[in-house]
């Protein structure tokens, strides 16, 4: 058998990259597969929109040319036009683009011209509506019909209106351009009103805060401070004061001190020194005394007579004297601690009023501070007044002067009553619409050729499958259909009246005939195999040298993989492809060329090539295995030169693919091949029937049908697929059933030839 090498159908076939040419060839034919779809598309929206032409109303549209210098727009203060006109920005121009659609600018327009009675502006029959409603609709309406453009970056606006009338749309247009003229000037004064109310509220602001300033520092004043240079004194005073008591206080501390040294060492009357005389008389005339009663002693213990019981009296003296001193040191020292202690609360005393005098002072130095800051706020306002009052008054002056009306904008052309109308564009609607049923007919068709996922051209099935497409065969036009099947039932029926001898008219015939001709699909298949496959009326018939030329390829196909391929079969994934029709032809062909050629129906349910070829003798292949029937009586030898073996008599077995897969079968065709070149074998469809995978085992080769413009793309490699056997061993794909008219929109080499 031949054996090919195996291929997944799932997989993605790789191609090379696709050309501008392919792709414009492409595209031509896409164009001419949907150009009934196209066309009619755009018949359709270009009638929809001649009819839209006329029943749509004229409208017109004016036109109003206004100047705007932006210059004079706005209310500038003097200080600015000292310096000069500032840079003007680009955005100005385009929002008065926008002012021309306000509200200010649109409401008087509505008033002016009575908008809301006219029918074309406003519903009045809308009962119920409220006010409200009504305007902001005919305010929508006039902003539709309005149109402001800027011309370049000029300062020129363009003002379009359209409406039914063209007086209308010029009397709106020029209303609109006059409106917004009125609505600057407006504006403008309303400016310059806000600006000198500004003004006169600066000056009345800066009086008022210059006043309260002042009054703020009279009242911090009158309230808070005191007099600096009188506590000044007092504080110098008092410093004085306590440096006179802290030299009390010292002195007393060292007289204290000097009596203790002396109360507490060995008493000498020298150490007694002037300061603790002055301080008592007493204490002086006891250390007189004392001196005295020493000399005295001292006398008498150097003299000649020594008078002992004097020097004892005057020694008494003595020690009684320095009691007395000592005595009196201590009342001295007594009151020295009294006026130690004297001094001491003085001093406390002036510290204290000196520091309560010092944290007023400071107190007051802070207050001091503050009022000399509010005398600063109330000066420097009082200047800013005085110095701006001028300068206000002047700014205002000049203000009321640019509010004069001057709003920098004019009309420099009047809006006139167009005398054409601006819509419907015929031409313009026309063309949209075709070019938009253009648009609608290729997405139609794109979604079209997108939903048709049928078989139509070689390189689809090629890249499908990965398999070459061996030939397209022809569709047979219904005409010569129908003819060739009245050609064939008249010489058929007159074959079985001259066998039976019963007469009949032609008319009879050519009745049956067109009986015959509308019946079912699969009886007219019948008719056709059985019309072809009689040599003599294919003769007759000019329009079969397309499909002969078909037949042909196939045959040279067979004869090029002769040496691996005799036994060849036939099969289709669905029933009714034309597959017995094309093998019939095939056998036909090779014999013609002088092959021995077998012709074997082996789809034992149907049966079909039996019914055509051997209805009198219907004994085949179910015969030969199941009743040891010799395979020389099954074949029946063709008036077109090839042998034909039936599929068998009897009823069809409930399970056909067991008679395959017998012993019995492959013997008779291991026989077959030793007396025939070619065994064609007619095979059931894989779709539905599993048949053709039992009967594998002997086939070498095989062809497989499909039906252009009706096999499914899906069912073709889901089918293979399935069938693993056939796959592998698969010679080529036959296209049956090419309508040669259509077949041009979808092959990208194809040629056809004139009908003759």
């Amino acid at each position: 058998m031949l054996e090919t090498k195996s291929t997944d159908f799932r997989r993605q076939v790789s191609h090379n990259d696709i050309t501008l040419a392919d792709a414009i060839g492409s595209s031509i034919r896409f164009v001419r597969r949907q150009r009934r779809v196209i066309i009619s598309s755009v018949l359709v929206l270009v009638t929809l929109g001649v009819l839209t032409r006329f029943l749509t109303p004229s409208r017109y549209t004016a036109r109003a040319v206004v100047y705007a210098d932006l210059s004079r727009q706005e209310i500038n203060p003097p200080q600015q036009q000292a310096i000069g006109p500032s840079p003007e920005d680009p955005t100005q121009v385009d929002s008065q683009v926008e002012v021309f659609r306000s509200l200010s600018v649109l409401l008087p327009v509505v008033e002016q011209l009575k908008l809301r009675e006219d029918p074309e502006f406003s519903k009045k029959g809308s009962q119920g509506q409220e006010e409200q409603r009504e305007l902001s609709s005919l305010l929508e309406k006039l902003e539709k019909a309005l149109e402001v453009k800027r011309v370049g970056k000029t300062h020129i606006i363009e003002v379009l209106f359209t409406a039914q009338s063209p007086n209308r749309a010029a009397e709106v247009a020029n209303a609109i351009s006059n409106s917004f003229i009125q609505d600057r000037l407006q504006a403008k004064y309303e400016s310059a009103q806000r600006a000198i109310a500004w003004l006169h509220n600066r000056l009345t602001e800066l009086k008022r805060q210059s006043s309260a300033a002042e009054e703020a520092a009279e009242r911090f004043k009158s309230s808070h401070v005191m007099s600096a240079e009188l506590l000044a004194q007092q504080l110098s005073e008092l410093k004085s004061r306590r440096v006179s008591i802290q030299s009390e206080v010292d002195n007393a501390d060292a007289t204290l001190g000097h009596i203790d040294f002396i109360l507490r060492s060995d008493f000498s009357i020298a150490a007694v020194d002037g300061s603790i005389l002055e301080a008592s008389s007493e204490l002086a005339k006891l250390r007189s005394r004392y001196l005295e009663l020493v000399s005295q002693e001292a006398e008498l213990t150097s003299g000649a007579n020594h008078d002992h019981s004097a020097e004892v009296n005057v020694r008494k003296q003595i020690e009684q004297m320095r009691a007395s001193i000592k005595e009196e040191l201590k009342r001295i020292a007594e009151n020295y601690k009294s006026n130690h202690e004297i001094a001491r609360a003085k001093e406390r005393a002036v510290g204290e009023e000196l520091a309560q005098k010092n944290a007023l002072l400071k107190s007051e130095n802070e207050h001091q501070v503050k009022l000399r800051e509010l005398e600063n706020i109330a000066k420097n306002l009082r200047t800013t007044y005085d110095d701006n009052a001028s300068f206000l008054q002047r700014d205002i002056e000049q203000l009321q002067q640019q509010s004069m009306p001057t709003s920098g904008a004019r009309i420099i052309s009047l809006a006139l009553p167009p005398l054409k109308r601006s819509s419907p564009k015929t031409s313009l609607l026309v063309g949209g619409a075709a070019l938009a049923g253009l648009m609608l007919g290729f997405a139609i068709g794109f979604f079209r050729d997108m939903a048709d996922r049928t078989c139509r051209s070689r390189e689809q099935i090629e890249a499908i499958l990965d398999v070459p497409c061996i030939t397209m065969v022809p569709r047979l036009g219904a005409n010569r259909r129908t003819q060739a099947l009245r050609n064939w039932n008249l010489h058929l029926h007159e074959k079985k009246i001259k066998a039976s001898g019963f007469l009949t008219s032609k008319n009879q015939l050519l009745s049956r005939t067109d009986s015959r001709g509308k019946s079912s699909s699969a009886a007219r298949q019948t008719d056709y195999i059985s019309f072809l496959a009689d040599t003599t009326q294919i003769s007759q018939e000019p329009f079969f040298s397309r499909f002969s030329e078909a037949i042909q390829t196939i045959a040279l196909s067979l004869d090029q993989a002769h040496a691996a391929s005799q036994i060849v079969a036939v099969t289709s994934a669905l029933p009714n492809e034309g597959k017995s029709t094309i093998i019939a032809y095939l056998a036909r062909t090779l014999a013609q060329s002088g092959r021995r050629v077998l012709l074997v129906d082996c789809d034992l349910r149907v049966g079909k090539l039996t019914k055509v070829f051997a209805e009198q003798s219907p004994i085949g292949v179910r015969d030969i295995v199941m009743s040891e029937v010799s395979a020389q009586i099954a074949i029946k030898q063709h008036d077109a030169g090839f042998a034909f073996m039936p599929a068998g008599t009897g009823a069809c077995p409930t399970h056909p693919n067991e008679i395959f897969a017998m012993a019995k079968t492959h013997i008779l065709f291991e026989e077959l091949r030793k007396s025939f070149d070619y065994i064609l074998l007619d095979l059931p469809p894989l779709g539905p029937v599993t048949d053709v995978v039992a009967i594998g085992k002997f086939v070498d080769s095989y062809l497989f049908v499909i039906e252009w413009g009706r096999t499914q793309t899906q069912v073709v490699p889901q089918t293979l697929n399935r069938a693993q056997l056939v796959r592998n061993n698969l010679l080529g794909v036959i296209l049956n059933n090419v309508d040669l008219k259509a077949i041009a929109d979808y092959e990208r080499t194809y040629y056809s030839y004139e009908e003759n």
